[in-house]
């Protein structure tokens, strides 16, 4: 699957998922289409990260979509961050980095922020169960 299909397949499945999370792109788009998304980077807001483990293409394929405003972040309620703890190990503080974790989901209605989000390397990064 190419870049485009790729990013129609996460378009489709956000549109399909309301609210859902990175952890479920990973499950339900990236791994069922064969996609190696594993990486080193994280995908940053100011001094709070959204999410870690990728590659630079695949969040890059997300933030098209955010830059296109096909896709927004929303703060993922108390529930959804249950079960993104179960669903992935969540990464929650970088040594290097000095990040704090700020629990998204992803959906296709509402903007709550309007920001530059940044990639950045996150080797070193301590992981949590």
């Amino acid at each position: 699957m190419n870049n485009d299909e790729l990013k129609t397949e996460v378009l489709r499945y956000i549109h399909e998922n309301p609210r859902c999370s990175f952890a479920e792109l990973e499950s339900q788009v990236f791994d069922k289409s064969g996609y190696q998304y594993q990486g080193k980077t994280a995908l940053t807001w100011g001094d709070q990260f959204l999410w870690s483990g990728w590659n630079r293409a695949a969040f890059s394929i997300i933030l098209d979509l955010y830059y296109e405003g096909q896709i927004h972040f929303n703060r993922a309620s108390s529930a959804e961050i249950c079960s993104m703890k179960q669903s992935r190990t969540v990464c929650l503080q970088s040594n290097k980095l000095s990040l704090r974790w700020f629990p998204t989901v992803i959906s296709v209605l509402g903007m709550y922020f309007v920001s530059i989000f940044k990639i950045k390397n996150t080797a070193g990064t301590r992981r949590r169960k």
